[in-house]
């Protein structure tokens, strides 16, 4: 299965828009999508699927194994 990993402060630019931004400010810029995370893992996945999603060509054909 093809492997792609992303920089954390690339994450955390196109979710809070500041690649060094605080586990709080991740939190923050996550409930403003609507989500409410339970703590800071929670927002970090979530943030990585936002970036999947907006940057992925073919996020809609993935297929899990």
């Amino acid at each position: 299965m093809p492997y792609q990993g992303v920089n954390v402060k690339t994450i955390k630019r196109f979710i809070a828009g500041n690649g060094n931004a605080s586990k709080s400010e991740v939190i923050e810029a996550v409930k403003e999508k609507g989500f409410l995370p339970r703590d800071d893992n929670e927002s970090d996945a979530l943030a990585l699927i936002f970036y999947v999603m907006n940057f992925s060509k073919d996020f809609n054909t993935l297929k899990i194994p």
